[in-house]
């Protein structure tokens, strides 16, 4: 993305930042230096996130043996790459400040495709299930924004999908000038997170345009859209068919090399498990 447009886009739109204390977390969940004890202090700075984290490890999802009633304990039993994650989709939910029925339906869409990439990264075994989760959790954060700066054009935006069988890109940049990928990047950016991330959600609908770019980010931009388009095929969150902005469901699998099978386990697993991510994170 151009510094021009991104420059036009913070003008534009009220783009927050990431709440310091999730920003913290990510930090520390990636460095190894850091214990479970460290974490949780870390965690306690947000009631919310206290509460949610306690909730999720006492939750039939993990099934302890025993109630965990210490945030230390809750932490060790979720993990730190959950832990982490929450803390993300703690800071993405902000981006929802017009909670209802099209941000839930979002919501829902956003951890389905988080769910089906991370399935897709364990068959590709190059990308991290973790950061392609991240990655696959975060694709339509702009969507968000647009909603949120003017919700009845976003609606129209919804109109000419469904009437006119418009691309969610073409839709958006016809009704407010700009399209949620890049709007999306532009948060990744404001946010700090790493480039591999802002690159795909910038290209996951478009990936031709990225044959030049790193194989890292070529190769998660690639994850997403396949696992958008699984997301739409099961029909997680969303009720519009799916319409490619220019690339082919071919030309994702031939990125990342995945046969027949391995589609068809991506798709039974994303089912199998997408009911337990949504208690964990919806």
């Amino acid at each position: 993305m151009g510094d021009d447009l991104e420059a036009v886009i913070f003008r534009t739109f009220d783009i927050p930042p990431m709440p310091a204390v999730a920003t913290k977390i990510m930090r520390a969940a990636e460095d190894h230096r850091v214990s479970a004890a460290d974490l949780a202090e870390l965690i306690k700075a947000d009631p919310g996130l206290v509460a949610k984290t306690l909730r999720i490890a006492n939750s039939a999802l993990f099934s302890p043996t025993n109630p965990i009633e210490s945030l230390q304990q809750a932490v060790v039993a979720l993990g730190f790459k959950t832990v982490k994650n929450l803390a993300i989709a703690a800071s993405a939910r902000i981006l929802n400040r017009t909670p209802g029925d099209i941000e839930q339906a979002l919501w829902r869409h956003c951890i389905g495709t988080g769910v089906a990439a991370s399935c897709i990264a364990s068959k590709y075994r190059r990308i991290s299930s973790d950061e392609a989760f991240t990655a696959g959790l975060l694709h339509d954060v702009g969507k968000f924004i647009l909603h949120t700066h003017d919700a009845e054009r976003y609606r129209k935006v919804l109109e000419l999908r469904r009437e006119r069988g418009m691309t969610s890109v073409g839709a958006e940049f016809e009704v407010f000038g700009f399209d949620h990928t890049a709007v999306g990047a532009a948060v990744l950016r404001r946010w700090k997170l790493p480039e591999t991330l802002a690159g795909a959600v910038r290209f996951h609908q478009n990936i031709s345009i990225l044959r030049a770019a790193k194989q890292e980010i070529l190769a998660l931009a690639a994850i997403v859209n396949l696992a958008n388009r699984i997301t739409y095929t099961l029909k997680l969150g969303v009720d519009i068919p799916y319409l490619d902005a220019g690339d082919t469901q071919e030309a994702a699998v031939g990125i990342l090399s995945l046969k027949p099978p391995d589609l068809l386990g991506v798709i039974s697993d994303t089912k199998e498990l997408y009911e337990e991510e949504l208690k964990v994170f919806g």
